[in-house]
């Protein structure tokens, strides 16, 4: 086990006051308590009557575009938003009949899916553990080589078997990441329902209006040229790649799969650790993380098998720089 992993937790935060009360029932199922919750979903202890035994219940709630009756039953706050509420929980649902076929240690099992009460809920086996990117804030330095890699067998592990689907996540990020007790990874929900609530539109508006102010062929229109999102695997591949590099030097993954230019990770370890305290890793990791993140999505690692060779054996002569 790496200690690194696992700094001491902290409290919960408040439950917002949309949340389905203590004792609420759905079906055979009892709301215990509230476990977490996001800008579009929250997540319940409760406890499954049938079975005798507790489960996870995720329910569809963008919090701030809905209400809450008597009857729990939940509506748009404004009739206008009617329609982008409706988008968000066809994208809940979708995500987890996309989730529930599949089968890895590392992914999110959906066990179960019903609406009632105006939404959809999704029922899942109780994980203890914390998302990767509140243990990040909570550490004092990075994590040592052995962790990532695990980290990444896990994940890579999840993304070959949704990719083998011929579908694609698109939500690798490290709040959507929960390191378990066992030091195990697991993979959240792509997060569809967030993307259909309009955050996309809101990202592609401003990345097209940075795109119009940039003079032809000036810096920043080269930048906006090279640096689009990518897509499909590269994409998952390049935000897993992002995502060990916030492990390492705490920096905010670049939204939406875009891959803007950054420094080699080996000058930001050495930029942001001091000599005494900087951690050491293979020229194989910081060679591939690298390479995923490259600006020519032609150079990027294009499958999880690719990936894996080049973190195993470094990346071949003439591939990516960042």
């Amino acid at each position: 086990m790496n200690d690194r992993f696992h700094p001491a937790p902290t409290a919960a935060a408040a439950p917002l006051a949309a949340v389905l009360p203590v004792g609420a029932r759905l079906g055979g199922f009892e709301i215990r308590e509230v476990i977490s919750r996001g800008a579009n979903a929250v997540v319940y202890l409760a406890t499954d009557h049938l079975l005798a035994m507790p489960v996870a219940i995720q329910e569809y709630l963008p919090a701030r575009l809905v209400q809450r009756d008597s009857e729990h039953h939940l509506s748009a706050i404004d009739s206008w938003q009617d329609d982008v509420v409706a988008r968000g929980l066809r994208a809940f649902v979708d995500d987890a009949r996309l989730l529930a076929p599949l089968d890895h240690p590392s992914l999110l099992r959906v066990n179960q899916l019903f609406e009632a009460h105006g939404t959809a809920y999704r029922v899942m086996p109780l994980c203890a553990g914390q998302r990767l990117s509140d243990l990040r804030q909570q550490m004092v330095g990075a994590p040592d080589e052995a962790a990532l890699r695990a980290l990444l067998d896990g994940l890579l592990g999840a993304l070959e078997t949704v990719h083998r689907t011929g579908l694609v996540h698109g939500g690798v990020s490290p709040e959507n990441i929960l390191l378990l007790d066992d030091d195990r990874p697991l993979l959240l929900g792509p997060g569809s329902a967030t993307r259909a609530l309009g955050n996309d539109l809101v990202a592609s508006l401003m990345a097209t209006l940075d795109s119009a102010s940039a003079a032809p062929g000036s810096t920043a229109a080269a930048e906006a040229a090279t640096s689009a999102a990518p897509t499909g695997v590269a994409r998952d591949l390049g935000d897993l790649a992002q995502t060990v590099r916030f492990c390492i030097t705490a920096e905010v993954p670049v939204p939406n799969g875009a891959f803007r230019p950054r420094e080699p990770l080996v000058d930001a370890i050495g930029r942001e650790f001091p000599a005494d305290r900087r951690p050491h890793y293979s020229a194989a990791l910081t060679a591939a993380l690298d390479a995923a993140i490259a600006t020519d999505p032609q150079r990027r690692p294009q499958s999880v098998a690719e990936f894996r060779a080049w973190l195993a054996q470094g990346v071949p002569v003439g591939a990516p720089v960042p």
